[in-house]
């Protein structure tokens, strides 16, 4: 799957390209109560709601495309336009745009908190789960790369 098989977060939105991400650590501070390193970055999280029946010749799953606003070795939070169910267990793929490329990230995750911002989106907090056909190892080395380029 390319990045434009995936549908953008918000088509009436005025950024048309993935912005680059940023390899800038912070420590957790504010409401959360991780104390992982993260990432401060902007990235997409297409997030598959609903795969199709194996048997079924359907066009393929339900995807959600979603910015980032926080990133770390463990978990990602994201603004959301769906409310998603708390305990979900979601595949969801990672882009990271830098220049005209891009690294992408498929991994499980868990929704572990889902908050109202405003009417119309949601703050969501999942959770990277281990999972077998994941780019768990990359997404844990590519954490530790930007840890060692704060040092």
């Amino acid at each position: 799957m390319t990045s434009s098989d995936y549908p953008s977060p918000d088509s009436s939105s005025s950024e048309s390209a993935l912005p680059d991400y940023d390899l800038d650590a912070s420590q957790g501070a504010g409401q959360d109560q991780r104390s992982e390193f993260r990432l401060s970055a902007r990235a997409m999280a297409h997030i598959e709601l609903e795969s199709p029946e194996p048997d079924l010749a359907t066009p393929g799953p339900d995807i959600l495309s979603c910015y980032t606003t926080d990133l770390s070795a463990t978990g990602v939070r994201l603004i959301s336009k769906l409310k998603l169910p708390l305990g979900a267990l979601l595949p969801v793929t990672i882009e990271l745009a830098r220049g005209d490329s891009s690294e992408r990230f498929p991994l499980m995750m868990e929704v572990v908190w889902c908050r109202a911002q405003g009417s119309a989106s949601w703050n969501v907090g999942l959770k990277i789960l281990e999972s077998d056909d994941t780019a768990l190892v990359e997404w844990l080395d590519l954490v530790a790369r930007a840890m060692e380029d704060q040092d």
